[in-house]
């Protein structure tokens, strides 16, 4: 059994919940209780899968930017693709919001008729890229899942108040983006959004402005919705719409990391360069000549060869140059912050790679 939730604002009772395999056929069905939550049973399927909710002549949902209950009509649909869960995991749970319905769009071509094609593992893959890829561009940290289940708003007098950290920072996400919407049509932006990662390959350059919006207003939803001493676990939203900035990539591979992790039940490996302070380069001497052989003709030493001087390393595959010398950093769990190099400083560039040999160290982008 899995735990799904849809949210715009929370779900009413009445949504259909199927959960579809990438060939097509049902796996399991379910429908929205008045918590709004479902629980298909999947059986001992455990490969990637599509999750579809699809409305009802009663279905609503809380719409956060006009405080009313709005429509989930039959003919309105929000996905998820899933990559699937480890076999460890006792009560596995599913968040299916305007987001996942986002990525999905990339991988989903008909969402009428969800199927993915490709090998099991090739269908994992394009899977978690694709939440990856959304996640990163709507600014998540990405230690928070696109598919984590949210604590949505389901009235105006109700607030985000969950101790999970995950379900609170989409929640907040959520009432943010639905806050930043041009109008109270929460239904046509998701439409967008998705046609947005569908033709951008899971970003957003023309929905940009809201999602840029969305992250400013986050001050402004906890102040209003999540209890005070709950606010200090939301991790502020630093959205990339175009995934154009080069932290981008290397967040991107972490969240996509973390998910096949939490698929395949592998313990997900720590960020590939720690930016603790580096140790300063210091040139090494020159080694003394060693003695070179004896000429076997006249006896005497060949002149010891002159030691060639070593450059300074530099940054392979196009790689920027942060800069030389040692390295202080401010991190947090995002990888983001400031970086002062000996000849340098980063701004939101905390991924880093540093190359040293015996003249000194350079930092490269990764």
């Amino acid at each position: 059994m899995i735990l799904v939730t849809p949210a715009l604002g929370g779900f009413s009772a009445g949504a259909l919940v199927e959960l579809i395999s990438p060939s097509g056929q049902t796996l399991g069905t379910a429908t929205t209780n008045a918590q709004g939550d479902a629980s298909p049973v999947i059986g001992n399927y455990s490969g990637p899968f599509v999750v579809r909710v699809t409305g009802s002549s009663s279905a609503t949902f809380f719409n956060e930017r006009s405080r009313t209950q709005d429509a989930f009509p039959a003919n309105a649909a929000l996905l998820a693709v899933v990559p699937g869960f480890s076999a460890s995991a006792s009560s596995p749970s599913i968040g299916v919001t305007p987001l996942t319905n986002a990525a999905a769009a990339t991988v989903v071509a008909n969402p009428q008729s969800p199927s993915i094609s490709g090998t099991e593992a090739e269908i994992l893959t394009r899977v978690a890229s694709a939440n990856a890829r959304v996640a990163i561009a709507v600014g998540l940290d990405p230690s928070v899942s696109l598919l984590a289940r949210p604590r949505a708003l389901r009235s105006a007098t109700d607030t985000i108040d969950t101790s999970d950290r995950a379900a609170l920072q989409m929640g907040v996400l959520l009432t943010a983006l639905a806050l930043a919407a041009p109008s109270n049509d929460l239904l046509s932006q998701a439409s967008a959004l998705a046609a947005d990662a569908r033709d951008n390959n899971g970003s957003f350059p023309r929905s940009a402005a809201v999602l840029i919006a969305a992250a400013g207003s986050v001050a402004s939803v906890l102040q209003s919705y999540v209890p005070a001493a709950l606010r200090s676990s939301v991790v502020p939203l630093l959205p990339d719409p175009t995934l154009s900035r080069p932290e981008s990539q290397a967040a991107i591979a972490l969240a996509l990391q973390n998910q096949i992790s939490a698929t395949t039940g592998t313990p997900t490996p720590g960020p590939t360069i720690t930016p603790s302070p580096a140790p300063t380069a210091t040139p090494s001497p020159s080694p003394s000549p060693s003695p070179s052989p004896t000429s076997a003709s006249s006896g005497i030493s060949d002149p010891p060869a002159t030691p060639t001087p070593i450059p300074m390393p530099t940054c392979p595959d196009g790689r920027t140059e942060l800069g030389t010398g040692t390295a202080t950093a401010t991190s947090s769990v995002t990888g983001t912050g400031t970086a002062t190099f000996g000849t340098g400083t980063a701004t939101s560039v905390l991924i880093f790679e540093s190359i040293t040999n015996q003249t000194g160290t350079v930092f490269c982008s990764l």
